[in-house]
C-alpha cells in the first residue's frame, strides 16, 4: 500500500539549523485492515525506529491522526453488481474491463461498510489524471462510462413496459 508524504515543513528561517521538522501524509490500508489496530502498529513501528537513535531516543517524534481516515472496502469480484457491471461493460465495448482494487479511499466504503449495499467504482478516465491540475478524461471514456452505466441500470433494475 502506497505510503506518501505530501507536506514537509521544516524551520523558521534559512539561515539556521531547523529546530522542527513537521511531516504529514498518509498510509493506506488493504481490504481487512480496521483503522485502530493499523493506528497503533504505525505508532509502535515509529516508535521502535526512533528508539535505535540516541537524540530521538531523547526527543520521540509525535504523532497526530488528522483528516480523511478511511476503512478500506471490498466487494467479491463474482458478486452480482460485479458481474452485472462487467456485462453491462462488454455489451457496450466488446471487452471486459479491468477489475482490480485501488489503494486509495473512496465512498464505496459508506456504501459496503454502513449501507451493507454491495458496490464497485466504475467511470471514466484514468485515475492518474484525477484531483490535480489539468484533470480531464476524454469524451470517448465519458460516452463509454455513460452507456455502461444505463446498460446497467437498465439490466439491474429492469425497464418499465
Amino acid at each position: 500500500m502506497p505510503v506518501n508524504v505530501g507536506v514537509v515543513r521544516v524551520g523558521v528561517w534559512a539561515s539556521t539549523v531547523p529546530e522542527t521538522l513537521v511531516a504529514e501524509g498518509r498510509i493506506g490500508l488493504i481490504p481487512g485492515e480496521e483503522v485502530e489496530p493499523f493506528r497503533r502498529l504505525v505508532t509502535a513501528r515509529i516508535a521502535a525506529v526512533a528508539a535505535r537513535d540516541p537524540w530521538l531516543r531523547e526527543h520521540p517524534p509525535r504523532l497526530e491522526w488528522f483528516g480523511g481516515q478511511f476503512a478500506p472496502a471490498e466487494v467479491a469480484a463474482d458478486a452480482p453488481i460485479c458481474r452485472a457491471v462487467i456485462a453491462a461493460h462488454e455489451a457496450v465495448t466488446g471487452r471486459a474491463p479491468a477489475v482490480e482494487g485501488v489503494p486509495y479511499g473512496a465512498d464505496m466504503r459508506l456504501f459496503i461498510r454502513l449501507g451493507g449495499t454491495p458496490c464497485v467504482m466504475y467511470g471514466a478516465g484514468d485515475v492518474n489524471h484525477a484531483h490535480r491540475a489539468d484533470e480531464h478524461i476524454s469524451i470517448t471514456d465519458l460516452l463509454t462510462a455513460t452507456k455502461t452505466v444505463a446498460c446497467l441500470l437498465a439490466d439491474w433494475c429492469g425497464v418499465a413496459e
